[in-house]
């Protein structure tokens, strides 16, 4: 096993590989140490979170549904129910997106930017589909 006196560079490639090629269970890459076609060419994780801008997250999205790569989306940046719902339409487009949304909307007692929220029922919130979230 990748012992720990062996050092892990951030950026470096085949250190990600020799990693994921002792792991049975499926591994989870959080963040973008690499170009995102080099990590999905050489299978560095099995799912990969998504978070930041839009741009980014759609594009890495949907460059992994096309070498059907599983990813999941992370919306943390403070954005409230405004960012969850921005979120949950990205992720419902993504064909790939089989995993989970994290949202820490979710685990406010209330939310700053709207009056209005999107339910967790039974492990899932839909979609909105309406005009607007109403203000706070």
């Amino acid at each position: 096993m990748y012992g720990s006196s062996e050092q892990v560079i951030y950026e470096d490639l085949e250190s990600w590989c020799a990693i994921r090629s002792q792991f049975t269970i499926p591994v989870v890459m959080q963040g973008r140490p690499i170009k995102e076609t080099q990590m999905l060419s050489r299978e560095v994780a099995d799912i990969y979170m998504l978070s930041g801008d839009h741009d980014n997250v759609m594009g890495f999205g949907w460059a992994a549904a096309n070498a059907n790569v599983s990813v999941l989306l992370q919306e943390g940046g403070g954005g409230g129910t405004l960012g969850k719902a921005m979120a949950l339409h990205m992720a419902s487009v993504l064909p790939t997106h089989t995993a989970h949304l994290i949202c820490l909307d979710d685990q406010y007692d209330e939310d700053i930017y709207s009056a209005n929220r999107i339910p967790v029922i039974g492990g899932s919130s839909p979609v909105p589909r309406g005009p607007g979230l109403g203000c706070a």
